[in-house]
């Protein structure tokens, strides 16, 4: 008789209580069942970062369709070819490389540069180390870097979005990069306005009515310019310039408990304690004067923290070490883009920080009950008489 079996008899150990044993189930460990499973994982991911993707293909058009097209195809056809090795295209990974790895690219990168950073995340980065839960690095991360080390030129050119008139930014090939030298001010909103750099009616209108309404009866008066890059009028990648969008999708995933929270938390954290402190530096200003709101809608990092540093296999699997990991990769990508030489290199400050991910597990692995800390062996503790 096998355990399961509805044809088997119950078992009565007394007269007054009957056990019926045909809907017992035995099964090894784990015991704990989650209807969350890996490829919907990658799928609710894939769905949360869709808006965006749109409102890039809005604002920058054909040339934005045809990066992220590229990215998504070479990275499923990458990972049908390859012999199977822990994962295939219909469990979504290979669509969320390409999908992630290109809305970091400008809307006017070349197709084959796209291509062949999408070949080497699925067929090195992903597929050599093991295939899916075996890669060291995150694989949409190692091929937006390696794009930027193989074309830097390609990887700089940004493009105003359609709202504000489209073209190319004057003074810069990025917001962040315009915004280097010939000012004393440290104020950024400043610098653009120098710049000539464009604001759209929609953004005088809104900040008009916030300080009329809701900020000056407060004494908070907020200066024009912050209201284009949060619903996504801002030169950048074409899946990171819409604050709004981003934002909604995080609250989405975090509420589903897609992702963690402790990792865009602690980057968020140590990323902004940077820029306070040294944000106004490269402009001529003061310490302790850098504009945090301004660096968090410009440069990528809400789409960075919250679709790539969360990435279950290259983060820390401790929530301690998910700090640890988040401070330090926020901080270094605020380093990088106050006095880095290129645009948008916060992906590559993550990668950098992927490498002490084994130290910092092992670092705040926690202590089983009873062994040490350092030898791994069991304490002996003296009876008290």
């Amino acid at each position: 008789m096998a355990v399961g079996d509805r044809n088997a008899p119950s078992y009565s150990g007394d007269t007054s209580h009957t056990w019926d044993i045909s809907r017992l189930i035995l099964s090894g460990s784990p015991q704990i069942h989650d209807a969350l499973s890996t490829a919907k994982v990658h799928w609710y991911l894939i769905l949360a970062a869709l808006p965006a993707a749109v409102w890039g293909f809005a604002q920058f058009g054909v040339p934005a369709f045809v990066v992220v097209a590229t990215g998504v195809a070479a990275a499923v056809l990458t990972e049908a070819v390859l012999p199977s090795r822990r994962g295939s295209p219909a469990d979504g990974n290979s669509v969320a490389i390409g999908l992630f790895m290109s809305l970091m690219f400008p809307p006017g990168a070349p197709w084959y540069l796209v291509a062949a950073s999408a070949v080497f995340a699925v067929g090195v980065v992903k597929w050599a180390f093991g295939g899916l839960g075996h890669a060291v690095l995150n694989p949409a991360i190692a091929g937006r870097v390696l794009a930027q080390v193989l074309h830097p030129e390609a990887m700089s050119r940004y493009a105003l979005p359609a709202g504000l008139g489209g073209g190319e930014l004057e003074g810069g090939s990025s917001v962040i990069m315009a915004l280097r030298g010939g000012s004393t001010g440290g104020d950024p909103l400043q610098r653009l306005a120098e710049l000539g750099y464009p604001r759209s009616g929609l953004d005088e209108a809104v900040t008009e009515w916030l300080n009329t309404y809701l900020l000056t009866p407060v004494g908070v008066q907020l200066p024009g310019g912050y209201i284009d890059p949060f619903i996504g009028l801002a030169p950048g990648g074409i899946g990171e310039v819409s604050a709004v969008l981003l934002l909604i999708a995080s609250a989405a995933l975090i509420g589903r408990r897609v992702i963690a929270w402790q990792v865009p938390l602690s980057v968020f954290v140590g990323f902004a304690a940077t820029i306070a402190m040294w944000g106004a530096v490269p402009l001529g200003g003061a310490v302790l004067g850098g504009d945090v709101l301004f660096h968090t809608m410009h440069g990528g990092l809400l789409f960075l923290m919250f679709f790539c540093a969360t990435d279950n296999t290259s983060a820390p699997a401790t929530g301690a070490g998910m700090f640890v990991y988040g401070l330090l990769g926020g901080g270094l990508a605020a380093i990088l883009q106050l006095f880095g030489l290129y645009p948008e290199q916060l992906a590559a400050a993550l990668l950098i920080v992927t490498f002490f991910v084994p130290l910092i597990d092992y670092v705040t692995k926690p202590t089983r009950f009873g062994f040490s800390r350092r030898t791994g062996q069991p304490l002996l503790y003296k009876a008290r008489s």
